[in-house]
Protein backbone atom coordinates (compact mmCIF):
# COMPACT_ATOMS: atom_id res chain seq x y z
CA UNK A 1 0.00 0.00 0.00
CA UNK A 2 1.18 3.46 -1.52
CA UNK A 3 1.88 5.97 1.83
CA UNK A 4 -0.72 9.10 2.32
CA UNK A 5 -0.75 11.65 4.46
CA UNK A 6 -2.95 14.58 5.40
CA UNK A 7 -1.82 18.13 6.33
CA UNK A 8 -3.75 20.25 7.92
CA UNK A 9 -2.92 24.20 8.29
CA UNK A 10 -4.74 25.90 10.44
CA UNK A 11 -4.98 29.39 10.07
CA UNK A 12 -4.19 29.06 6.41
CA UNK A 13 -5.33 32.21 5.25
CA UNK A 14 -2.79 33.90 6.41
CA UNK A 15 1.13 35.20 5.93
CA UNK A 16 2.96 32.56 7.20
CA UNK A 17 1.24 30.02 4.89
CA UNK A 18 0.96 32.24 1.66
CA UNK A 19 4.72 33.15 2.51
CA UNK A 20 6.12 30.04 4.00
CA UNK A 21 4.85 26.89 4.54
CA UNK A 22 3.14 26.58 1.16
CA UNK A 23 6.39 27.64 -1.08
CA UNK A 24 8.13 25.02 1.31
CA UNK A 25 5.95 21.97 0.45
CA UNK A 26 5.84 23.00 -3.18
CA UNK A 27 9.40 22.92 -3.27
CA UNK A 28 9.14 19.74 -1.40
CA UNK A 29 6.53 18.33 -3.45
CA UNK A 30 8.98 19.41 -7.14
CA UNK A 31 11.91 17.44 -5.33
CA UNK A 32 9.96 14.34 -4.82
CA UNK A 33 10.23 14.72 -1.38
CA UNK A 34 6.36 14.27 -0.37
CA UNK A 35 3.94 10.59 -0.45
CA UNK A 36 2.32 9.87 -4.05
CA UNK A 37 -0.84 10.03 -2.09
CA UNK A 38 -0.95 13.55 0.38
CA UNK A 39 -3.65 16.17 0.85
CA UNK A 40 -3.14 20.15 2.39
CA UNK A 41 -6.03 21.05 3.89
CA UNK A 42 -6.29 24.59 4.85
CA UNK A 43 -8.45 25.57 7.50
CA UNK A 44 -9.44 29.27 8.56
CA UNK A 45 -12.25 31.95 9.37
CA UNK A 46 -11.86 33.35 5.79
CA UNK A 47 -14.64 32.39 3.13
CA UNK A 48 -12.47 30.64 0.46
CA UNK A 49 -13.38 28.03 -2.19
CA UNK A 50 -11.06 25.74 -2.89
CA UNK A 51 -10.07 27.57 -6.42
CA UNK A 52 -9.83 30.50 -4.09
CA UNK A 53 -7.17 29.23 -1.88
CA UNK A 54 -5.54 27.69 -4.76
CA UNK A 55 -5.08 31.21 -6.65
CA UNK A 56 -4.23 32.90 -3.82
CA UNK A 57 -1.41 30.21 -2.63
CA UNK A 58 -0.32 30.45 -6.03
CA UNK A 59 0.17 34.39 -6.15
CA UNK A 60 2.13 33.31 -2.69
CA UNK A 61 4.43 30.78 -4.32
CA UNK A 62 5.02 33.00 -7.48
CA UNK A 63 6.30 36.37 -5.29
CA UNK A 64 7.54 34.50 -2.36
CA UNK A 65 9.53 31.93 -4.18
CA UNK A 66 9.56 33.05 -7.86
CA UNK A 67 13.11 31.09 -8.61
CA UNK A 68 11.06 27.25 -7.81
CA UNK A 69 8.36 28.42 -9.39
CA UNK A 70 6.53 26.42 -12.42
CA UNK A 71 3.52 26.48 -13.59
CA UNK A 72 3.46 23.01 -15.05
CA UNK A 73 4.71 21.81 -11.15
CA UNK A 74 1.80 23.84 -9.66
CA UNK A 75 -0.74 22.34 -12.03
CA UNK A 76 0.02 18.86 -10.63
CA UNK A 77 0.43 19.97 -6.78
CA UNK A 78 -2.86 22.03 -6.81
CA UNK A 79 -5.16 19.55 -6.64
CA UNK A 80 -3.66 18.30 -3.71
CA UNK A 81 -4.96 21.75 -2.17
CA UNK A 82 -8.24 21.72 -0.05
CA UNK A 83 -9.92 24.35 1.86
CA UNK A 84 -12.14 24.39 4.99
CA UNK A 85 -13.89 27.07 6.46
CA UNK A 86 -14.81 27.41 9.71
CA UNK A 87 -14.27 29.29 13.23
CA UNK A 88 -11.85 28.31 16.04
CA UNK A 89 -13.91 28.60 18.79
CA UNK A 90 -17.22 26.03 17.28
CA UNK A 91 -16.80 22.35 18.05
CA UNK A 92 -18.72 21.75 15.29
CA UNK A 93 -16.40 22.87 12.58
CA UNK A 94 -13.76 20.58 14.00
CA UNK A 95 -16.25 17.78 13.45
CA UNK A 96 -17.44 19.00 10.02
CA UNK A 97 -13.15 18.73 9.37
CA UNK A 98 -12.99 15.52 10.53
CA UNK A 99 -15.62 14.09 8.30
CA UNK A 100 -14.38 16.17 5.29
CA UNK A 101 -10.76 14.29 6.18
CA UNK A 102 -12.09 10.72 6.29
CA UNK A 103 -14.49 11.66 3.42
CA UNK A 104 -10.89 12.46 1.39
CA UNK A 105 -10.09 9.03 1.56
CA UNK A 106 -8.02 6.11 3.90
CA UNK A 107 -4.66 8.21 5.45
CA UNK A 108 -1.96 5.27 5.78
CA UNK A 109 0.87 7.47 7.64
CA UNK A 110 -1.76 9.87 9.46
CA UNK A 111 -2.23 13.24 9.64
CA UNK A 112 0.19 16.57 10.40
CA UNK A 113 -1.50 19.53 11.66
CA UNK A 114 0.75 23.05 12.11
CA UNK A 115 -0.99 25.55 13.79
CA UNK A 116 -0.55 29.15 12.13
CA UNK A 117 -2.48 31.00 14.03
CA UNK A 118 -1.81 33.95 16.85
Amino acid sequence: MATSVNIVIFGASGDLTERKLIPALFSNFRKGRLPEYFKIFGYARTPFSDEQFCAHLRDGVERYAAAQFDAGAWEQFAPHLRYFAGEYDRAEDYTSLRKTLHEAGPVGAGAVYYLATV
